[in-house]
């Protein structure tokens, strides 16, 4: 059983590479949180997670801010970060991960800027 789940784990697209018992009230919960639908891998007829990693370098520049009292600079750093990581984890390029961290960074900085100007 083990050698048959490796082998339909090399279906994975986009850098995702192991299967995951999951309850279909649990995929219901994600998806109402994150608003986000699962995609069906086309050769295993499998929901897919690969279009989450999006969400991590949100994630992190939140509680990055949180954490750190409001300063936005941290979230900023803690979200290029954790940008850079997952496009390197996903098999990007340095040059990639560097590039993604920075736009990641700039944006949550710039966007934390203008909420606190508002609030």
């Amino acid at each position: 059983m083990h050698d048959a789940a490796r082998n339909l784990a090399k279906y994975g697209r986009h850098g995702d590479d192991m299967l995951l018992h999951v309850g279909r009230k649990e995929l219901e919960g994600i998806r109402a949180l994150t608003g986000r639908d699962f995609t069906r891998n086309p050769n295993t007829g499998l929901p897919e997670a690969f279009n989450f990693a999006s969400l991590i370098p949100i994630a992190a520049g939140i509680a990055g801010t949180v954490l750190s009292g409001g300063n936005v600079g941290i979230g900023a750093l803690a979200s290029g970060a954790a940008s850079a990581a997952t496009t390197a984890a996903q098999g990007g390029s340095a040059q990639d991960a560097i590039t993604q961290g920075l736009i990641s960074g700039a944006t949550t900085f710039a966007g934390g800027q203008i909420l606190a100007g508002v609030g």
